[in-house]
């Protein structure tokens, strides 16, 4: 099960569950530069997926085995038309699919 936490000072939204944290993906909207943040809690198998409005995956990361840290991943989209743009991100088994918007 994953969990939206809300952040009181910064109004942020994390989603926790009992394999990671995952804040959301910034700046939201982008001009295409954006960063994935998270924390493993355990060791496990990452990656994550850019899927465009019409449901195509415009672009992927490898999987890699990742260690119990926290981790920021830059995301360069910018070669990417303006619109609206999925970011799917999974850890071992557990999927999170956050929305996007790249405005130029």
């Amino acid at each position: 099960m994953i969990i939206p936490v809300v952040d009181i000072q910064s109004g942020m939204t994390e989603f926790k569950n009992d394999l990671f944290t995952l804040k959301p993906v910034s700046p939201n909207p982008s001009n295409g530069l954006v960063s994935l943040e998270y924390e493993l809690k355990k060791s496990t198998d990452v990656s994550y997926a850019v899927i465009d409005a019409s449901g195509k995956t415009v672009q992927r990361s490898d999987s890699k085995t990742k260690s119990p840290s926290g981790y920021r991943e830059l995301i360069d989209l910018r070669s990417f038309p303006s619109g609206k743009y999925y970011i799917s991100f999974r850890a071992g088994e557990k999927i999170l699919t956050q929305r996007l918007l790249i405005a130029k």
